[in-house]
């Protein structure tokens, strides 16, 4: 089973500015098929701004950066790039204008910046190889960010 889900949060200037963001908007299910591998089918929206679509037995979920109080999506995202104790954080490539892989406790996530946006990407599921969601996750980013540009 695939589980894609996109929560979108208001951000700084994107071409849907004025407009709830809904996840469904950034990431199709076609977009999930295809780079998940398997059918995926959308279950609209969690929330006016959260898409989710499912299928498989995995889960991928997207997450806009919010501006929080005076920081912006991009400073949150430069905030997380910062060393801390504990957390390994590896620079990627070949995704929006900045990324970094965060090894979380229980599985990676990819933080990605695309000009006055940022988004994570989380996939996770049942028996994945870490090196199989490090893939997933930066091939999901690359469409997301492409999608930002």
């Amino acid at each position: 089973m695939i589980v894609c889900a996109a929560l979108l949060v208001p951000m700084g200037s994107l071409a849907w500015a004025g407009q709830d963001l809904d996840g469904c908007a950034l990431l199709s299910d076609a977009d999930a098929s295809t780079v998940l591998g398997a059918p995926a089918k959308s279950h609209g929206s969690l929330t006016t701004r959260t898409g989710e679509c499912k299928g498989g037995d995995r889960s991928a979920m997207v997450t806009m950066f919010a501006t929080m109080g005076k920081s912006s999506p991009v400073a949150r995202f430069l905030n997380s790039k910062k060393e801390f104790e504990g957390i390994q954080k590896t620079p990627v490539s070949d995704v929006g204008d900045d990324a970094v892989f965060i090894m979380l406790r229980y599985s990676p996530v990819l933080n990605v910046r695309v000009k006055d946006s940022a988004f994570q990407v989380h996939v996770f599921g049942a028996h994945i190889p870490e090196e199989e969601i490090l893939r997933l996750e930066k091939s999901l980013a690359q469409w997301v960010a492409s999608k930002l540009m």
